[in-house]
């Protein structure tokens, strides 16, 4: 839905919008325009005149492409279907890395919504009642926070771009163990955005068991990637991963 950019904020600091539009044919460049025009000095639109997905750059489109891009000290991620639903969000995420300088990132709890009824949330994804550090050991083990929470320093994602070539399967999932591996995260246990599941196209929408197993199969390639990225340090972490694809991978093809 249409959203005005100035409320998703309260805010003591200045501000810029950087938004990837991968040659939609929604209707959504006609609104970014009239945004652009509106708030000229705060929005910036890259235009694709083709779908970029299968030609993603490393790090993909946030960290590849995106980051470079952006002038401030700190990024705040946010996907196309997703949403923030706390109007002091950044400046929670702001004033605490502002004030923690061994932080590398934070995140927070998330309500998940459906495409059909994007304001009624049926399920939550957190990393518990209080707020929290998340290790690496964590984050291998499945304990992480939604791309829409994320809020980190600017630099750290050019830096996996460049250092990091994994297979392209999933974003999450790599990009928060390799932040966790270069300084402390945080939890919020504050619900700061909401994860919209079910949109045509998206990943969470995949119902065809055939894709479904081929997608499992590549998680477990991403898994030894990232063993090996990390110098088999986490190996054991590493191979229960690995049995809860394989497990996953063998329903979805009827074994």
């Amino acid at each position: 839905g249409r959203s005005s950019p100035g409320s998703t904020r309260r805010r003591t600091f200045e501000f810029e919008i950087i938004v990837h539009d991968d040659a939609s044919t929604d209707g959504t460049q006609e609104i970014l325009k009239q945004y652009e025009k509106k708030h000229h000095d705060k929005i910036r639109v890259i235009y694709e005149e083709a779908n970029q997905f299968n030609k993603l750059p490393r790090g993909g489109y946030f960290q590849g492409l995106m980051e470079p891009l952006a002038k401030g000290r700190y990024i705040a991620l946010c996907e196309g279907d997703d949403y923030w639903i706390d109007k002091k969000k950044i400046q929670k995420q702001y004033d605490f890395l502002e004030s923690q300088a061994k932080y590398v990132c934070c995140g927070a709890a998330s309500l998940v919504v459906s495409s059909d009824n994007p304001t009624d949330a049926f399920e939550e994804i957190t990393c518990g009642a209080e707020p929290c550090d998340i290790s690496t050991e964590d984050i291998i083990s499945g304990k992480m926070f939604q791309t829409a929470t994320v809020f980190y320093r600017k630099g750290l994602g050019e830096d996996y771009a460049a250092n990091w070539n994994i297979p392209k399967i999933v974003g999450d999932f790599p990009w928060l163990l390799y932040l966790s591996l270069h300084g402390k995260v945080h939890y919020f246990s504050d619900f700061l955005a909401a994860y919209r599941v079910g949109g045509n196209g998206s990943y969470s929408s995949e119902t065809n068991r055939d894709k479904l197993f081929q997608r499992n199969l590549e998680l477990i390639e991403l898994c030894d990637a990232l063993d090996a990225l990390t110098e088999y340090k986490y190996r054991n972490l590493f191979l229960k991963r690995k049995i809860d694809y394989a497990y996953k991978a063998g329903i979805f093809k009827g074994l």
